[in-house]
């Protein structure tokens, strides 16, 4: 895939290093290196490719239902800055989370097996992140 702009190459790559952190418990030592590498590679930008094609339906959603709820539609481009600015705020982590849960409706069980972690911890992070959020 071919991306046009800097912070998306960048966001890929990003999204394949958190790929191959989280893979690397799964890898076989007898196994292919390069393979593997190669699969995850190409897995992991098409998957990035899906979900940016996700979150542009989705913004699109919320465009929809602003126009929809408001006649005044100059407001949008206010809560379009608040979004970004929260959205910024969190750490690559959190902001990982933050999608996983609400922008792909991942189950708390998906979440914490991606990540390797007790469901219980990830239900205490997702609280976290719901305060931070708010207080943002």
């Amino acid at each position: 895939t071919y991306y046009n702009n800097k912070e998306d190459i960048e966001d890929s790559i990003q999204t394949l290093m958190l790929d191959l952190f989280v893979k690397a418990k799964k890898y076989v030592k007898n196994e292919n290196a390069c393979g593997w590498l190669m699969r995850i590679y190409r897995n992991s930008f098409i998957n990035f490719e899906k979900r940016r094609i996700r979150e542009r339906e989705y913004y699109k959603q919320q465009v929809e239902i602003l126009r929809s709820n408001n006649s005044d539609f100059s407001g949008y481009y206010e809560k379009y800055l608040l979004l970004n600015y929260v959205i910024s705020s969190l750490t690559d982590y959190e902001r990982e989370l933050f999608y996983r849960k609400y922008l792909y409706g991942y189950s708390i069980n998906e979440i914490a097996q991606e990540f390797h972690i007790p469901k219980s911890t990830l239900q205490y992070r997702l609280e976290q992140l719901e305060i931070k959020i708010r207080k943002l």
